[in-house]
């Protein structure tokens, strides 16, 4: 995939989830999307890394 590819992509995500549309950025990862995020134990997987999930990580 070409880096402008791949900026398009990154760009859509943010604004979804800038959006709260949830789903349709979620819709955006790729498979084996691992998000490293600071202040987690561990890496979220796809799963793992729903709005749901996140928050109440982050919260604890």
């Amino acid at each position: 995939m070409l880096a402008e590819q791949n900026k398009v992509i990154v760009l859509q995500f943010y604004k979804a989830f800038d959006d709260r549309k949830m789903e349709q950025a979620l819709e955006l990862l790729a498979p084996n999307f691992v998000a490293h995020l600071a202040g987690m134990p561990e890496p979220l997987d796809g799963e793992g890394f729903k709005p749901e999930g996140v928050t109440s990580k982050l919260k604890a």
